[in-house]
């Protein structure tokens, strides 16, 4: 009993504290959006592109998950969608307000 109660300790710790692979990318990625003044599509890409390149150079068994086109590609959209969900960006705001404003205008005409 006391080995699986120290079992579950550590597995729900393992799952508490760590971070998924598309997850580390994803932190590393808005790192670097946030550092950049203007975010285009390019800028997005490569601020993913080189987040893959590093987490996966740190760790070569994530390697494995990307290791085909298909992995890149899905990867990419997991982490495209975790950063829609995290990563608050100071001009994501700012378009949000203009968003919201422009609909009002439209609204009242």
């Amino acid at each position: 009993m006391k080995r699986l109660f120290i079992l579950l300790i550590v597995v729900i710790a393992t799952n508490a504290y760590g971070q998924s692979f598309e997850e580390k990318i994803a932190t590393l990625a808005c790192e670097c959006l946030k550092k950049q003044e203007n975010i285009d599509d390019e800028v997005y890409r490569k601020c993913i592109s080189n987040s893959m390149v590093e987490v996966t150079s740190n760790n070569p068994d994530d390697f494995s998950k990307i290791g085909t086109v298909e992995g890149i590609q899905g990867t990419f959209l997991k982490v495209d969608a975790i950063l829609s969900k995290t990563c608050v960006l100071p001009y994501k705001k700012e378009l949000e307000k203009k968003g919201k404003n422009e609909s009002r205008k439209k609204k009242n005409r």
